[in-house]
């Protein structure tokens, strides 16, 4: 049985069975999550995608995820890679390396699946995955977001979190 005819066959809505899963088996490389988004909303299940650096995961994240959790059925995060969070914060980031803070982000109940998301924005994994809610946290605004216009040219709806520092 393949990943995506079990995610078919157990009713997605289904959050018990989702957290059942291993951790290892929420970290999805990106063209897999595509699939899986497709057979969601196929059944009607609303997708939700959100990225960051999760470097050191404090109360601002886990509300934050939370939050974006209860925006959709299926929540998936996009972890940046190791060279990326380089590109965007400082060459002394991250703290944690990529595999570990995959591992944290995974552990998650708000979270359903996670994967690395090697650029330094989200413009083609938004195209890739199309998801039906795109979540930032309340630090960003509508306009500073570059995949707006992609999430919107599709029917997508772009959501901002409240902020906790």
């Amino acid at each position: 049985m393949s990943e995506y005819s079990f995610i078919t066959q157990v009713n997605i809505a289904d959050r018990a069975s989702l957290r059942q899963r291993s951790l290892l088996n929420k970290q999805l490389p990106r063209a897999r999550l595509v699939q899986l988004c497709n057979d969601a909303r196929a059944v009607g299940k609303r997708v939700g995608f959100t990225s960051g650096a999760f470097d050191l995961i404090h109360k601002g994240h886990v509300t934050y995820l939370e939050e974006a959790r209860r925006l959709c059925d299926i929540l998936i995060v996009g972890v940046n890679s190791d060279l990326s969070v380089k590109r965007y914060k400082s060459r002394q980031r991250p703290i944690q390396n990529e595999q570990v803070r995959l591992t944290v982000v995974a552990a998650l109940e708000s979270v359903d699946f996670v994967f690395l998301l090697q650029e330094s924005n989200t413009n083609r994994s938004v195209e890739m995955l199309r998801p039906d809610v795109y979540i930032k946290g309340g630090d960003y605004t509508v306009e500073r977001l570059s995949s707006r216009r992609i999430v919107e040219s599709y029917g997508g709806k772009v959501v901002l979190t409240s902020h906790i520092p």
